[in-house]
């Protein structure tokens, strides 16, 4: 799914006049947000649903944000990918696009604490076990954002 222009339009608007955004930081977080559409587009129809922006929530950009630590990406660019998400919230939520900002909370760092670490540790372990099976690229980076979401839900879930 490409960014709507409607939404391209107005969001830009928005960096430009309000947050006084300079014009490489709206081609950018255009760029970023075009990104996560296509990739929020491509999660919900493996799961038989269509993506738009009401469907945006905690749970979503948790994913988004593992998605993107399994990626080899700089760790600038994930901060500015997740910081494009946060601004982009504020700001479907000043256009009643969005009840509540699901961004609060939405950080880059995989280490926050020792759990989220080691999740991400296993997650990075079974991306080499899957790498040498000879699954490809995509496989690796769905299969170990399941996995990292998995282990969460798990923890969460937990009687102990």
């Amino acid at each position: 799914m490409n960014l709507p222009n409607q939404i391209k339009t107005a969001f830009s608007f928005y960096l430009t006049k309000v947050r006084k955004s300079s014009p490489v930081t709206v081609k950018n977080y255009l760029s970023d947000l075009g990104q996560f559409f296509q990739w929020a587009d491509d999660r919900l129809k493996a799961q038989n649903s269509t993506f738009e922006i009401g469907k945006i929530d905690s749970l979503l950009l948790d994913q988004y944000r593992s998605q993107l630590l399994t990626e080899e990406i700089a760790k600038s660019t994930v901060r500015r990918r997740l910081a494009t998400i946060k601004v982009f919230c504020q700001f479907c939520l000043n256009q009643r696009l969005l009840e509540k900002n699901p961004s609060l909370g939405l950080g880059s760092s995989s280490e926050k604490n020792p759990i989220e670490k080691q999740i991400n540790d296993w997650a990075s372990l079974f991306g080499s076990y899957l790498k040498e099976q000879g699954a490809g690229k995509s496989t690796i980076k769905n299969y170990a954002a399941d996995v990292k979401n998995y282990l969460k839900w798990t923890l969460s879930n937990s009687l102990f």
